[in-house]
């Protein structure tokens, strides 16, 4: 048996270098969050924005019949495919690839000579819940109780 004991002088020192050494590399924890937005990406692809995206056009919708289409942002499900992020030690990032990625997401003018407007429908989102999320995947992280805890929403 091995005995280790600390003076109360010394523990608050040993947990700050474990909090610092830990918090120079992040990976770990960004993995995580990289996987969370993806997933809550998927989600709002799944709800149709959960109520946040403006309806489709008539003429939109009538496009989208003739072809058999039924949910906005997803004709071939390439947008919902590309949607990926990645990781490092220090921050994490989203993005989407596509040529209709940049428009669905913010919004703008499109088509022939930029004549129509088309509504922003974000799909990359860090709303209130996600936040809480990120939080709580850093703070396990930091504590060191990383034991494979998946957060969801």
């Amino acid at each position: 048996m091995i005995l280790l004991s600390f003076a109360k002088s010394h523990l608050p020192e040993l947990v700050i270098g474990r909090w610092r050494q830990r918090l120079e590399n992040l990976y770990p924890a960004m993995r995580d969050i990289v996987e969370l937005l993806r997933e809550r990406s998927m989600e709002r692809f799944e709800a149709r924005g959960g109520g946040d995206w403006p309806p489709l056009a008539d003429s939109t919708r009538r496009w989208k019949a003739r072809r058999g289409y039924t949910d906005p942002l997803v004709n071939t499900a390439s947008l919902k495919n590309s949607v990926d992020g990645k990781a490092f030690r220090r921050s994490a990032f989203m993005f989407a690839a596509g040529p209709a990625a940049r428009i669905h997401q913010f919004g703008g003018m499109a088509g022939r000579g930029h004549k129509v407007k088309i509504p922003a429908r974000p799909y990359l989102v860090v709303d209130d819940r996600a936040r809480r999320a990120i939080g709580q995947v850093i703070n396990d992280y930091v504590a060191a109780r990383r034991a494979a805890t998946r957060i969801r929403f």
